[in-house]
């Protein structure tokens, strides 16, 4: 996992293969691993889904569970 950015993948337990850059990306995740998160607040939400990628400010920001996702731009998905 790389970690860049205040709050960034603070309480991963298992998950692995993460990419999180920004300030609170993903942040919740806990078990999702695969997934890639660039810009503030991005897949913040996100528990345990796998191999999504967002970028942006806040994109996927409410996904939790759902996994194989691609969002770009400003509050995608």
């Amino acid at each position: 996992n790389v970690a860049i950015g205040f709050n960034a993948l603070t309480v991963n337990t298992s998950g692995a293969s993460n990419t999180a850059v920004g300030t609170l990306t993903l942040d919740a995740n806990t078990t999702g691993g695969a997934n890639v998160a660039l810009g503030y607040g991005a897949l913040t939400a996100n528990t345990t889904a796998s191999n999504n990628t967002a970028v942006g400010v806040e994109a996927l920001q409410a996904n939790t569970t759902a996994a194989n996702n691609v969002a770009v731009g400003h509050e995608a998905g």
